[in-house]
């Protein structure tokens, strides 16, 4: 039987996204917004939303000093990381319009949109870095370059480091008010080639992207104690808006992964105590054989009873329609850490 529900979570009607993270942080200051696991450690670097309030308003100033202004097309190409999340959050919320560009993408392709999409200013990481050569030979690199990491190598390159001491020094720049930023202002342009090959530009309003977060909210339901752990890139809606917009609103947090490993995606679970994770079916093959391969690892009798147990509920599962496993593959949950997770979303294919 399959149950159509909404949850009662008492949700603001924030018009834009510089009301929203103004909302959620005077409402949730101490909660950890941001996770990532550190290099070469067991330990993560967070961020509270009173400290991704900060980032974001550095950077905003950063950027309205430098010259850009409401409006204004700001690129995005880069991993899923910190800076990735503040960059986007910075720009919708200065009234800018953030363009995020798949990092899997061709040269070609990146230069093609890059250029249709006249950039003021372009975020870029360093495994990025080289597509910059196709952009440049359209006329149309943009003004202002951002390194995440590695040098500056031209006079309109700067690095996020110096971009945000800048900003953090201009507290006299005022930043937008709530009301400075109207609910239809475009937010972001995600290009999509759909079923017809040529990427076309998606206008995505502000108020329609956090109506969309809305949604998601109330028909999960989340609450501020969940940790989505986000494993898909951020440049496509579903994650940005579901496993990053989503959890920020309600004083939630994001937890991104290091990899797209299967045991390094279940160390980041386990680790973080993650309870919920968004993603497509690939993704779960790749969970799904991360937990098989500690399973087939597992020596003596525990790893005898835990393939045991998992081809007995295969067989219930597949003879009677039976769903044993949440009570027989305890064990093996509490092995791989996986006790914490309490919904599994999967979208995006069959």
């Amino acid at each position: 039987m399959i149950k159509t529900y909404f949850g009662n979570v008492d949700l603001p009607p924030y018009p834009n996204f510089r009301a929203l993270f103004l909302g959620t942080t005077q409402k949730y200051p101490n909660n950890i917004a941001l996770r990532m696991r550190k290099p070469k450690s067991k330990g993560f670097d967070t961020l509270t939303h009173t400290e991704l309030l900060a980032q974001i308003e550095n950077l905003s100033r950063a950027l309205i000093g430098r010259g850009l202004q409401k409006n204004d097309r700001i690129g995005i190409i880069s991993e899923n990381r910190f800076e990735w999340v503040i960059s986007y959050t910075a720009v919708v919320s200065s009234g800018m319009t953030i363009v995020p560009f798949d990092s899997l993408c061709t040269p070609d392709t990146f230069a093609t949109i890059g250029a249709f999409s006249d950039m003021a200013a372009l975020f870029v990481s360093a495994k990025q870095y080289e597509k910059l050569a196709a952009l440049e030979k359209t006329g149309k690199i943009p003004h202002l370059v951002i390194r995440y990491d590695g040098e500056p190598a031209n006079n309109n390159e700067t690095t996020w480091a110096a971009l945000m001491q800048e900003g953090a020094a201009k507290t006299n720049i005022p930043l937008p008010g709530a009301d400075d930023i109207s609910p239809n202002d475009i937010a972001s342009i995600i290009f999509t080639s759909g079923t017809t090959g040529t990427p076309k530009g998606v206008m995505l309003s502000q108020r329609g992207i956090i109506a969309n977060s809305e949604a998601s909210i109330q028909a999960l339901p989340i609450s501020q104690a969940d940790n989505f752990v986000a494993v898909l890139p951020f440049h496509h809606t579903y994650p940005t808006t579901c496993s990053m917009i989503s959890p920020l609103s309600v004083g939630g947090s994001v937890t991104i992964v290091r990899s797209l490993v299967g045991a390094e995606i279940l160390a980041d679970v386990k680790d973080s105590n993650g309870t919920i994770i968004i993603g497509v079916p690939l993704l779960f093959d790749k969970i799904r054989r991360g937990i098989r391969q500690s399973i087939q690892k597992t020596p003596g009798f525990a790893g005898v009873m835990a393939r045991v147990l998992f081809g007995l509920s295969t067989l219930l599962s597949k003879a009677f329609g039976a769903k044993p496993g949440r009570m027989l593959m305890k064990p093996v949950r509490e092995k791989a850490g996986l006790t914490t997770l309490r919904l599994l979303v999967a979208g995006g294919g069959p």
